[in-house]
């Protein structure tokens, strides 16, 4: 779930309109947009530092995210964001679960991983039953 990347937008808003409304997209969104076979200017828009504040401005309707699926999950299975494109792009980079090898299977760090893995796999899992 934290390998891949979506175009995201509200649940309500028409987004197949709106492909160029305030973009923020760099690099990866020329990727994407490839994938996704979508013809789009990439223009100027506000700059947002933080995932967090890419999806928070899209749930009202303010223009499209890109954003890892993991990040987006919880307002994706809750529809607040919706999909426009059924397609998600693999990321380079994923998520790890770190910790000192001597102190992989302490009780309190085997419970935590155990806990965070079983939490991604209830997303995904939720994640998948969503229409396409």
């Amino acid at each position: 779930m934290g390998k891949h990347i979506e175009m995201l937008c509200a649940f309500t808003l028409e987004c197949t309109d709106r492909y160029h409304a305030r973009s923020t997209v760099r690099r990866t969104g020329h990727a994407y947009f490839d994938a996704a076979g979508v013809k789009a200017s990439v223009g100027p828009g506000p700059v947002l530092n933080r995932a967090s504040m890419l999806i928070d401005a899209a749930i009202p309707g303010e223009g499209i995210a890109l954003a890892r699926t993991a990040l987006a999950a919880w307002d994706l299975i809750n529809g607040r964001l919706a999909r426009p494109v059924n397609v998600s792009l693999r990321m380079a980079n994923t998520y790890w679960i770190a910790c000192p090898k001597a102190a992989s299977n302490v009780p309190k760090i085997a419970t935590f991983r155990e806990w965070v893995l079983a939490e991604a796999a209830e997303d995904t899992r939720r994640l998948k039953a969503l229409p396409p």
